[in-house]
């Protein structure tokens, strides 16, 4: 049914051209394969659809059939009978085994006339070894004429003998190293790989040979389990040398098929130089800032060495002074250099050089190292610490003041030149001395007779370093010009009778007997005047630093306010005046 409307089709497609007489003396046309009279399985190749004895033909079509199992139809492509053909059908099923092909010429001028034209070229590929046959289906061919017409033609058909295929040898090719390959290392693999997979025949014949012809120990091949990769072990190469890896012909097989021999080289890398001992600073870093003045110096090989001249090693300032005392060793462990040296300076960049051939190892010295470090800042100085104590009490000029004093840094004693300087209350200077300059001092200050018999005052010492500001330290103490001291008088009792207490102390080694102490009561009026309320006194003695107690019964004022109670010691006639034996006390009195 499609032949038939393909026919159809085609003839419609025809109607109206020319129509052209055949003359009757002329060839019959036929239509038919031509192909290769052999091919082998796998190959691909083309079958020209050709015509013959043609006349005036605008139009093909056919029907091939072919073995499938045999041939794969690839494509059809237009033949070269028509300029430009327009093509109708281009089928292919290979399951059938069927090709259907038309094509016309759309107008007369492209009508084809002779012989050997292709109708279509169609493109095959053998599957399987045999006999195919090219053959049209019978019926299906057309040849199409000016007019419609259709051409009387005659077909013939082809065959095809496919040949089995040929079994192909395994190929070895070099992976590693590859041919050629240089600055291969000693262990590297030696590996080769087949094109197919592989069994094994005869390895043994596997060789690696230096270009004396000498062969490598340790030669053996193995394949691997993808069956394709040849891996050959061996011992470790030379330096420098070329080797040639030989696979001999028959070493694996394929389908009965055998490998050639396959050969390459390669050449291994140069030998490295001589490692030389290489000195790298471990203390103080290269760089290192705030290094002790005392910090070790030294550095570290990184292999054992022996001592070659350790003679220039030198530690030097920026200004290239060498320092003092240094002195190079090599430690137990044969690695280390330890640099003794005098204190470094502060705040000062040094610089160690370690020269070439200071150090050896197997005939190779060690090139020069040279680094640098900063030292610590100089710490800021420190305080200087100035003590003074004030020894004695109720200083009078038989009573003496010891002062004393001692300085030192850091608890290191300093000597310092020293001043003392004793000022009374109105900061007025009353003495000056200059103990001799040491790191301590002793100096007794008697006050002098016409000074203020109670009196605060100031001692100011100064301490004056060789570098550096003074110090100044200042303590007060008490001058008390009297013999005898009276404590704070206490007062108990209430109403009309009161009690009035205190401590008589005898500051001297004189036996003070039958002192006059009075006591009396007053009140200041508001005009000024003080009023002595009441007044009594008793007899009392007093041994040389030994005290009294004083004990006063009074008779307490009727009338309300505040009464101040005064306690004083009086020459021995209580009608004189007071006198310099003890300084007046007072204590209020509320009533």
């Amino acid at each position: 049914m499609l032949n038939r409307k393909i026919s159809i089709l085609f003839i419609a497609l025809l109607l109206g051209m020319l129509c052209v007489a055949i003359p009757a003396w002329a060839a019959v046309p036929s239509i038919g394969p031509q192909a290769p009279a052999a091919v082998n399985v796998g190959d691909q190749f083309t079958v020209d659809i050709v015509l013959n004895n043609a006349t005036a033909v605008m139009g093909t079509q056919f029907n091939l059939q072919f073995n499938p199992s045999l041939l794969r139809a690839d494509q059809v492509t237009d033949g070269n009978i028509f300029t430009s053909p327009f093509p109708v059908q281009n089928e292919i099923n290979n399951t059938t085994g069927n090709i259907n092909y038309a094509s016309i010429a759309l107008v007369p001028a492209n009508a084809y006339t002779g012989s050997g034209g292709t109708a279509a070229v169609i493109t095959f590929t053998a599957l399987a070894a045999g006999t195919a046959n090219l053959s049209f289906v019978p019926g299906s061919t057309l040849l199409g004429g000016e007019g419609g017409a259709s051409i009387s033609h005659t077909t013939t058909e082809d065959t095809i003998t496919i040949n089995g295929a040929v079994v192909p040898k395994p190929v070895i090719t070099p992976v590693q190293p590859l041919n050629g390959a240089t600055n291969v290392a000693l262990n590297a693999p030696v590996q080769a790989i087949s094109n197919m997979d592989v069994t094994v025949v005869n390895l043994a014949g596997v060789t690696i040979k230096d270009a004396g012809n000498n062969p490598v120990a340790g030669v053996s091949a193995t394949l691997g389990v993808d069956n394709k990769t040849l891996t050959i072990a061996h011992n470790a190469f030379n330096y420098s040398t070329t080797y040639t890896v030989t696979i001999p012909a028959g070493a694996v097989i394929n389908g009965g098929q055998t490998n050639d021999q396959t050969t390459w080289s390669f050449t291994t890398l140069a030998a490295p130089p001589p490692e030389k001992p290489v000195l790298t600073p471990v203390q103080p870093l290269n760089g290192a800032t705030n290094v002790a003045l005392n910090a070790p110096v030294q550095a570290t090989s990184n292999m054992d060495v022996t001592v070659g001249n350790l003679d220039g090693v030198t530690i030097k300032d920026a200004g290239s002074n060498p320092v003092a005392g240094v002195n190079a060793t090599l430690g137990g462990d044969s690695r280390t250099l330890t640099i003794a040296h005098n204190a470094f300076a502060y705040s000062t960049t040094y610089t160690v050089t370690i020269p070439a051939g200071a150090v050896i190892n197997g005939g190779q010295t060690n090139d020069q190292t040279t680094w640098s470090f900063t030292t610590l800042a100089a710490p800021p100085p420190q305080q200087l610490n100035v003590t003074v104590n004030l020894t004695g009490a109720y200083i009078s000029p038989d009573r003496p003041l010891m002062i004393d004093g001692s300085a030192d840094r850091g608890g290191t004693p300093e000597a310092v030149n020293w001043s003392v300087v004793i000022k009374n209350s109105g900061g007025n200077t009353v003495a000056t001395y200059t103990p001799e300059s040491d790191s301590s001092f002793i100096q007794l200050y008697t006050p002098a007779i016409d000074l203020p018999v109670v009196a605060d005052y100031t001692v100011q010492v100064t301490a004056t370093p060789g570098v550096g500001d003074p110090v100044i330290v200042e303590g007060t103490f008490h001058i008390y010009n009297f013999p005898l001291k009276f404590s704070a008088p206490q007062i108990t009792g209430s109403g009309s009778t009161r009690t009035v207490t205190a401590i008589l102390t005898n500051l001297t080694n004189i036996n003070y007997d039958s002192m006059v102490v009075g006591c009396q009561v007053t009140k200041t009026r508001p005009d000024g005047v003080i009023e002595v309320k009441s007044f009594t006194s008793k007899t009392e003695n007093i041994a040389a630093g030994g005290v009294a107690n004083i004990s006063f019964d009074i008779n307490a004022p009727t009338e309300t306010g505040t009464y101040k109670v005064e306690l004083f010691v009086l020459k021995q006639d209580p009608n004189a005046t007071y006198s310099t034996f003890a300084e007046q006390v007072v204590a209020d009195l509320v009533i």
